[in-house]
């Protein structure tokens, strides 16, 4: 079992603000790479456009899918409780992010202990995984006791011996841990087309090869993240505990009256109750 699990499983959120960059191709072959070890993963679909739900309608992926969408405020809080439900009952819950800044991106930012961010060469998908980084920056200010890792991915590599090491380069510029690269592989689409993982269909390739590398890399930071000690969060005074629709409509508001900058904490850190563990 992977660890962290005994105390209710770790959250991984796969997520770049671009899309096209590979990422619910990462995120359906990340879950069945960690699933084929023997642990309990589940893969949550938070993107509206369900690329991960109609890969897995034929049944044949050894995850299970779940979708759960918050396109608006008013779903924030049966987002969070279902999330923390999955987190208890499972060592690894994948979540497959929107390419937009939605309420669900922001939230999986503060709960998650590592964020894969898949990246291909282009100057529109870097501005994007900058822009990502970004909010990471954020949610890792206003968690310090256990800020979430980020591993830069790769990803749709055409040209491997001449195109990867500049693309390697660029993302290192970035300040992060870059992953394997996932290149481009006609076995991923074949994959998606039969409902089935890169591993179940063609194992031992070279994608298949590529998912596990990138896994491996995955799973490695998520032991670090199990093994550290967090450190202790600076004492608050106790607060009330309105109710959730109440919490969600005062932090919006705030968010519009100051341009979505409050102050002290960004509106979308204040819609997650402290109940909420953190992985």
């Amino acid at each position: 079992m992977a660890a962290g699990a005994a105390r209710g499983g770790q959250i991984v959120a796969v997520g770049n603000l671009k899309g096209g960059t590979g990422k619910s191709t990462l995120a359906v072959n990340l879950a069945c790479a960690m699933a084929s070890s023997g642990r309990e993963v589940v893969l949550i679909d938070a993107d509206p456009q369900g690329t991960a739900l109609i890969w897995a309608a034929a049944g044949r992926l050894p995850v299970r899918v779940e979708p759960l969408v918050a396109a608006h405020l008013g779903e924030v809080g049966r987002w969070m409780q279902r999330l923390e439900l999955l987190r208890r009952r499972h060592a690894l819950v994948v979540l497959d992010l929107p390419s937009v800044m939605a309420p669900a991106l922001a939230t999986a930012c503060l709960v998650a202990s590592l964020v894969l961010v898949p990246s291909a060469s282009s100057f529109v998908d870097v501005a994007g995984t900058r822009r990502m980084l970004r909010h990471i920056e954020t949610a890792r200010r206003e968690r310090p006791h256990r800020p979430p890792a980020v591993l830069l991915v790769p990803s749709r590599v055409i040209d491997f011996d001449a195109g990867f090491a500049a693309l390697e380069s660029g993302l290192a510029a970035l300040g992060e841990p870059v992953g394997p690269p996932l290149r481009l592989r006609a076995a991923h689409e074949q994959a998606f087309r039969s409902g089935r993982w890169v591993g179940d269909l063609a194992p031992g390739s070279a994608a298949h090869l590529d998912v596990m590398g990138v896994a491996d890399a995955a799973l490695e930071l998520l032991e670090q993240a199990a093994r550290r000690p967090a450190a202790m969060p600076a004492a608050r005074a106790p607060e009330p505990a309105p109710a959730m629709e109440e919490r969600i409509a005062a932090a919006h508001r705030e968010a519009l009256s100051l341009g979505g900058r409050p102050a002290s904490e960004t509106w979308w850190r204040r819609l997650v109750p402290t109940r909420l563990k953190v992985a």
